[in-house]
């Protein structure tokens, strides 16, 4: 029995559900008193325009809840009202800009749903070239394809876990629920992972795509990146110690050398933005930025 829990903020996912809803109604009539189902919505204080325009596509959904946040929440307390509001055991967290790209999506995870606490799903790249200004988003996607197979996340179960596409134990998420630190962009995920490890919660990672269909402008990303450091900042330790971009500065702080990255960051810091907002950005000057923008919060 799943439900399907499906945060969303200004962004179209109607036929993201109306594609899971289609498989769920196809496995329910193989087996009608195993497989129940829901899909819950969470729109977390989208305009009122959007989420009228949403409402009506999803009217004659079957099964689907959409439900209208008065204020925005933030992601982590966004998904933490989602799981409050599942009936079922076992619940899928997907992001609202994810396209479904197999026929047996929803049996994969059916399927498999014994086999641990936590089972995450893949990401898949979007086919074809990168659209103009959009340059950063596919460049760092593309970056970490590598990073993507279920042979490799297995070997990091917990670094690789991300709730873009996961089913969970409904008892794992009321047990340890998103830090609702969170209300920037970023690091929801990466918390719930090392909570996941210090707790013992076994995690198996399979080849079950969603395409993540919302790619963002070069420049939206960049202030998706500058809030997710933002968040870092904010959060402190155990994050911190984990994070690539605080460790690095931590390394810096102990040989004396923050005060350099500061001034690098005054020198530097539009003509990286350059690169970056341009035709040809490079990932490891992304990677250089982060660490740069960390420096001067």
């Amino acid at each position: 029995m799943f439900s399907i829990l499906i945060p969303t903020f200004e962004y179209d996912c109607s036929k993201l559900i109306d594609d899971l809803s289609t498989q769920c109604q196809e496995l329910h009539k193989e087996q009608p008193t195993d497989f129940m189902y829901e899909i819950i919505v969470s729109d977390d204080c989208s305009t009122d325009e959007h989420y009228r325009t949403l409402k009506e596509k999803l009217e004659n959904i079957s099964s689907c809840t959409l439900i209208h946040q008065q204020k925005n929440t933030g992601r982590a307390r966004n998904r933490n009202i989602l799981v409050g509001m599942a009936q079922y055991k076992w619940v899928i967290l997907i992001d609202d800009d994810a396209e479904v790209c197999t026929p047996d999506f929803i049996r994969t995870y059916w399927t498999h749903r014994h086999e641990a606490d936590v089972i995450c799903g893949s990401l898949q790249n979007p086919q074809g070239n990168p659209r103009r200004k959009h340059e950063l988003r596919y460049a760092y996607e593309y970056n970490a394809q590598k990073r993507r197979s279920a042979q490799y996340r297995n070997s990091h179960p917990y670094d690789a876990f991300t709730t873009f596409n996961a089913l969970f134990k409904k008892d794992i998420l009321e047990r340890f629920p998103f830090d609702e630190r969170c209300k920037e962009y970023g690091y929801e995920d990466a918390l719930l992972g090392i909570t996941l490890e210090k707790e013992k919660c076994n995690i198996l990672h399979i080849d079950n795509p969603l395409i993540h269909a919302g790619i963002d402008s070069s420049l939206d990303f960049l202030k998706k990146t500058e809030a997710s450091l933002r968040t870092l900042k904010h959060l402190g330790t155990p994050m911190q110690l984990r994070a690539g971009t605080s460790r690095y500065y931590s390394i810096c702080e102990r040989f004396h050398a923050a005060w350099l990255l500061r001034l690098l960051f005054r020198l530097l810091n539009k003509k990286i933005r350059r690169n970056l907002l341009g035709a040809h950005p490079k990932v490891f000057l992304l990677n250089t930025y982060k660490l740069l923008y960390y420096s001067q919060l």
